[in-house]
């Protein structure tokens, strides 16, 4: 999910709501007072986390000068973190 995405979830639910330009204004505001990130809890190397990085690259075939696009796609295993 990226800034952009989240504004158009955001601006289909309330159509009248924030433009971009001010939705983003208030979320850096409200980003420096919390911690929007996911913490989950799991054994080292329990799960395998997969997804797709984004929009699709491309490469040139050599002979044929054909743009051929393809799917980067990206796997972590998940590690846990000690209490602090």
């Amino acid at each position: 999910m990226n800034r952009q995405l989240l504004w158009e979830a955001y601006i289909k639910e309330f159509p009248d709501g924030y433009k971009y330009t001010q939705f983003c204004t208030y979320y850096n505001q409200w980003k420096t007072r919390v911690n929007p990130t996911m913490h989950m809890d799991h054994k080292a190397g329990d799960k395998l986390y997969v997804d797709f990085a984004g929009e699709k690259m491309n490469y040139t075939d050599k002979e044929t000068g054909e743009v051929i696009e393809v799917e980067v796609f990206v796997a972590i295993l998940g590690v846990a973190s000690s209490p602090t």
